[in-house]
């Protein structure tokens, strides 16, 4: 063989061994790049299994608390019910008599010590007697207290069922 030939011989040698020592540096680069990249993958798996397995355990929570909220209303409501319908009871039978008689309600004649003559004349342990409109006043605000007291449980049962009531 010649010098030239054998010259270009080593030429195409070098030329074959550069790219190819240029290919295997690219190859392991591709491959460490690639590692890395799977490693990231696996992590962010990993994070995002256990996001979801927090997300599952708000999620029981929040349906668990509605179902105590939703009996929390039923039973408030049914209370509130019942306490409306024997103010209606009440009502009504108060509706056909014309007077409301207060059970336990006395009038002192002299209170104790006191010398002044009383302006009524009731006397020492009558009852009092409520015409047709007061009874009626009567049992307006005393259905709107159960109202106002229902609703008061309610929230309040509301407040404690979410966990924002003060602990002791």
């Amino acid at each position: 063989m010649t010098l030239q030939s054998k010259f270009i011989a080593l030429c195409v040698t070098l030329l074959l061994a550069f790219g190819t020592g240029f290919g295997v540096r690219s190859y392991m680069a591709s491959k460490e790049k690639l590692q890395l990249e799977n490693a990231n993958l696996v992590q962010d798996k990993a994070e995002f299994k256990d996001y979801i397995a927090k997300a599952e355990t708000q999620t029981e929570k929040y349906n668990q608390l509605q179902v105590r909220l939703y009996a929390l209303d039923t039973a408030a409501s049914k209370d509130l019910n019942e306490q409306l319908s024997e103010n209606d009871r009440l009502r009504g039978d108060l509706a056909t008599a014309q007077r409301m008689r207060l059970q336990g309600a006395r009038c002192v004649a002299n209170p104790a010590g006191s010398q002044d003559a009383t302006a009524g004349g009731l006397g020492d342990g009558a009852t009092v007697e409520l015409s047709g409109e007061t009874r009626q006043a009567v049992l307006d605000l005393r259905g709107d207290l159960l109202r106002d007291r229902g609703k008061l449980n309610y929230l309040q049962g509301y407040v404690r069922g979410l966990g924002l009531a003060p602990t002791e």
